[in-house]
């Protein structure tokens, strides 16, 4: 079953792999960043972490029992507990089989916050 965790500078790999790979499924529904996301891959993942540690936004990656990452899911624009929920999910390929997205929603991780 594949696990939702809280997206790192050492997935940066598989996450590339993910975004190229699933390239032509995802532009079907949203529209597609370009090569130059491709090409300025590293600097954009560092903005993305750098957001991440300041609390703004929350990225997390699917990662299945190969280490592979089948899908992402992101909190954007944090704020009085609320949050824009984006996530992608790979095509689905047998045997892989499609997985219920409830399951790892429901898992992701969110910040505990003082209500004092």
């Amino acid at each position: 079953m594949p696990e939702l965790r809280r997206l790192r500078l050492d997935h940066a790999p598989a996450l590339l792999t993910f975004e190229k790979e699933n390239r032509a499924y995802f532009s079907a529904s949203i529209p597609d960043r370009g090569d130059g996301c491709f090409a300025r891959f590293d600097e954009r993942l560092a903005a993305l972490l750098a957001e991440q540690a300041a609390g703004v936004c929350y990225f997390h990656v699917l990662v299945d029992d190969r280490g592979r990452v089948v899908g992402r899911v992101n909190l954007i624009d944090v704020a009085d507990r609320s949050a824009e929920l984006g996530y992608r999910i790979a095509e689905c390929r047998p045997p892989d089989g499609a997985w219920p997205h409830a399951r790892f929603i429901r898992s992701a991780s969110w910040p505990r916050r003082s209500t004092a």
